[in-house]
């Protein structure tokens, strides 16, 4: 695999902790899109987001800055010692920013609640669960897999 140019919305940052991969031809007849993935720093506030900050069974609320530049709020949720999931902390029903819990994430505007390991809907008016996004730990700092 090759490793390509580090996109300009990351220059200045730390760029050896992101690397945007290119299948080798064979696998690019595959996948037809060329890039592979990208690693995209959780933080809470200014932070980078470190695993061992979040205890089993614990949420928090994060971001991350995706490829438009647009910063996104997520709930972060660690489920096991090697498992964490996260979801985007925007309301199903009205768009309001979702709060963490340990059990659940509850939306301020309205009392939808949902669940904290699954991103489901407990109780509405929230009409669908919270779109999850892919979590990848490296050198024990979180990352979305964009």
């Amino acid at each position: 695999m090759l490793v390509g140019a580090i996109p300009a919305w990351l220059s200045g940052s730390k760029a050896s902790a992101y690397a945007v991969t290119h299948p080798s031809p064979k696998a690019s007849k595959a996948t037809k899109t060329g890039v592979k993935s990208i690693l995209i720093p959780v933080k809470v506030g200014s932070v980078q987001l470190a695993l061992s900050k979040l205890a089993v069974g614990n949420s928090v609320s994060a971001s991350f800055v995706d490829t438009t530049g647009a910063n996104k709020p997520i709930l972060v949720h660690r489920k096991s010692a090697k498992e964490v999931v996260a979801y985007s902390a925007i309301c199903t029903h009205s768009g309001c920013t979702v709060g963490a819990g340990a059990k659940t994430f509850v939306c301020p505007c309205h009392g939808s609640t949902y669940d904290s390991t699954t991103g489901a809907v407990i109780n509405g008016p929230a009409p669908k669960s919270l779109a999850p996004f892919p979590v990848v730990v490296q050198s024990g700092a979180l990352f979305i897999k964009g």
